[in-house]
């Protein structure tokens, strides 16, 4: 299971006159109660500033589903210094760091380079998250899910639906990603045991998509049933002592006009095979597009909802 961490703001600080500093404390507990990690930082506003823009320079400038405090006027001299502000921004800066930390939905924001370097967190800080029995409990959801997938893989056989193909892939990328994740806490014999397990599926389904997309092209049938070109029966000639050479002449002209047709047939069939290939390639180009979109799509939408979610929460909270 993911812990929690506490963050609390201890203390404030107005240096030189000028701006004001902000003690955060933040305490991890286990199951038991006992405390597994704790660590206080200083941070002004404007470092905040920097993290938000330097995950959007990380992650791909991705929207961040956390929101900060908003900036006082460039009218107000000192601004920031005003009590009201500064226990304003206490409240939301401290609700930041607590939303950032224990976000189990999409955790790349607290795993981020940028996090671990703005708050000085350990190497091991994904570890210690996910101790507890964690690596147990995350082994069971992702066997559970695996088995999930291995039956809608099962489904798609029968029913050969494409769209159920694209979902399934989706799935299979998000174990993949969860195989990723988890490399830190696994043993060596576990994260092999689940690559080779995640791989033979995606070749299964591969295979799968290939068949499907081949139906849907309807592959024309002297390429599948009919075992090749049909010999000429004059192919294998014996010349005769008694033919003259303008019989002989003859014979092989004929034998070689028959080649000729054979290969012309030959070309025609690897012509045919080439095209159906390239039709096979242009559609799996089309489905990838389509599930490119899809999950970008998925990604946006969810920093979407978990963004108005948050701030929802924060505009209940007020009241």
């Amino acid at each position: 299971m993911n812990l929690q961490t506490q963050v609390l703001v201890p203390e404030t600080q107005v240096v030189a006159n000028s701006y004001t500093v902000y003690t955060f404390e933040m305490i991890t507990k286990n199951s038991e109660g006992s405390t597994i990690f704790q660590k206080q930082v200083k941070k002004r506003y404007s470092d905040f500033v920097k993290l938000e823009k330097n995950l959007r320079n990380e992650l791909s400038e991705e929207e961040l589903p956390y929101s900060l405090p908003p900036r006082t006027s460039i009218f107000q001299r000192n601004a920031s210094l005003d009590s009201t502000v500064t226990k304003q921004r206490k409240i939301e800066l401290a609700r930041f760091l607590y939303d950032l930390l224990n976000d189990s939905f999409d955790t790349k924001w607290r795993n981020s380079e940028s996090v671990k370097s703005f708050l000085s967190l350990p190497t091991n800080w994904n570890v210690i998250l996910q101790s507890d029995n964690g690596g147990a409990a995350s082994g069971d959801h992702w066997m559970s899910k695996f088995r999930d997938c291995k039956n809608a893989l099962e489904q798609c056989k029968s029913s050969h639906d494409t769209a159920a193909l694209m979902h399934l892939r989706l799935d299979i990328k998000a174990l993949d990603e969860e195989i990723s994740a988890d490399s830190v806490t696994l043993t060596s014999a576990e994260l092999r045991r689940r690559k080779n397990l995640l791989g033979t599926m995606k070749n299964d389904l591969n295979e799968l998509s290939l068949q499907t997309t081949s139906e849907k092209l309807e592959m024309p049938q002297e390429v599948t049933s009919q075992p090749f070109i049909k010999r000429s029966s004059t192919r294998n000639f014996c010349a005769s002592p008694s033919m003259s050479n303008a019989e002989l002449l003859q014979l092989q002209k004929d034998t070689t006009k028959e080649q000729n047709q054979d290969l012309d047939q030959l070309r025609e069939v690897l012509g045919r095979q080439k095209t159906l290939l390239v039709e096979m390639n242009n559609e799996l180009a089309q489905q990838n597009e389509l599930l490119d979109g899809f999950n970008n799509d998925v990604d946006v939408t969810a920093n979407k909802v978990k963004k108005a979610t948050n701030n929802t929460k924060r505009f209940n909270d007020r009241l």
